[in-house]
């Protein structure tokens, strides 16, 4: 209760470096107490701040479950994925006159091949984030965060 003093809260990406640049700044320690002694639900971060990556390594705990995060699945818009493969066409064209190659891939294998690489890259980014203690729930638009945060029980925190 009362006014808050601004130096005590972090409102802007400046104020979390000049935060994270201090060794033994009181937030730092709150924030590896909170990962070390909780369970962290991430929504709308990248987890690529390295600051970031730092607090989650210096406060990994086998005696609590893992952290969580929401991430947007990796995907390319209708028109993107159109507009790469009548690039990646035109380029294998090009480059099967140059090398007397007329055996083209079709526009369903080029369809499969990017595919294959977004689920990769969602299965690379979830080994990735598990080593760093944070299992990944998955989401196929940023829209259905209500409704999954909706279906999370309400449970009453302990105050220390």
């Amino acid at each position: 209760s009362g006014p808050i003093d601004r130096k005590h809260v972090v409102f802007t990406e400046n104020d979390y470096h000049d935060l994270t640049h201090r060794t033994f700044h009181w937030g730092l320690s709150e924030i590896v107490n909170e990962l070390r002694h909780s369970t962290v639900l991430f929504i709308g971060l990248s987890m690529s701040d390295p600051s970031l990556r730092r607090l989650l390594d210096a406060s990994q705990n086998s005696k609590i479950p893992p952290h969580w995060q929401l991430q947007k699945r990796h995907q390319v818009r209708d028109h993107e994925q159109q507009a790469a493969m009548a690039d990646i066409t035109t380029r294998a064209n090009r480059w099967g006159q140059i090398l007397s190659s007329p055996e083209q891939k079709n526009q369903p294998q080029l369809a499969e091949a990017l595919h294959a690489a977004l689920q990769q890259a969602d299965t690379y980014d979830s080994e990735l984030f598990e080593s760093m203690g944070v299992k990944t729930i998955w989401l196929d638009s940023h829209d259905d965060i209500p409704a999954l945060l909706d279906r999370i029980p309400a449970k009453p925190r302990k105050r220390k």
